[in-house]
């Protein structure tokens, strides 16, 4: 039997697809765990109980639920955390490139300026608490230097755009390889605009310090859950 080329290459097309979802799946955020899943995962907890006081912050919240770990597509990190030899593992994770919180936060930091232009207040919410969820929040600061974006630059550029657009179709967020490429380009001018409207994010703002504390923490307690952690 032969197959009439237009039959032939929707077969291709299809297959195509199909590798390209599976390999989606086969980027993990924990040995044995799928990103996409992580992220799901942790988004459902979070979301589950928010208490009446805190809904205004309920898309802050997803948004940073959902994009957390995306950092974590980079290639760096995959064969850091696939890595089975005890001294490799070591030595890859004392490169930067390994290091997801900050291209995440950023990755966030696009995705919410891309959905809400002007809303500089919440980007900074959602920066913060994805960037430090490693980490403390005792001195949240907007920082980021020239070398940050060069490693960044480096991580998203190891990042097939691809699985990259199926991640976020798959947990309903948009991720343009490119755009997210372009900010990156910008984000030095970004952060300098974003630190002249918010010179002291704690001392004069107790209720942005307040509102960052609430997601980051309920960020690390259902990473840790979802994770198994703790």
């Amino acid at each position: 039997m032969v197959i009439p080329p237009l039959l032939n290459g929707l077969i291709a097309s299809k297959l195509k697809k199909r590798v390209r979802v599976n390999g989606m799946f086969n980027i993990i955020s924990h040995p044995g765990k799928p990103l996409v899943e992580h992220l799901w995962g942790v988004t459902n907890i979070a979301l589950a109980d928010m208490p009446l006081t805190c809904k205004h912050l309920t898309d802050v919240v997803a948004t940073a639920t959902k994009l957390h770990d995306i950092g974590k597509a980079n290639a760096f990190f995959q064969r850091y955390i696939k890595e089975t030899n005890a001294s490799a593992r070591k030595s890859m994770h004392n490169d930067k490139h390994t290091h997801h919180a900050k291209v995440s936060a950023v990755i966030a930091l696009y995705s919410w300026l891309d959905r809400h232009p002007q809303s500089y207040r919440e980007a900074v919410i959602l920066y913060m608490a994805i960037e430090k969820h490693h980490g403390n929040l005792k001195k949240p600061r907007f920082d980021i230097t020239k070398e940050d974006v060069d490693i960044m630059k480096r991580q998203l550029a190891s990042i097939n755009p691809e699985d990259l657009r199926l991640i976020g179709e798959h947990i309903g967020i948009r991720l343009d390889h490119s755009e997210i490429t372009t900010f990156i380009d910008k984000l030095l001018r970004l952060t300098a605009k974003i630190r002249t409207m918010l010179p002291t994010l704690t001392d004069d703002d107790i209720e942005l310090y307040m509102d960052i504390n609430y997601v980051f923490s309920v960020l690390i307690n259902a990473d840790k859950l979802d994770a198994g952690i703790g």
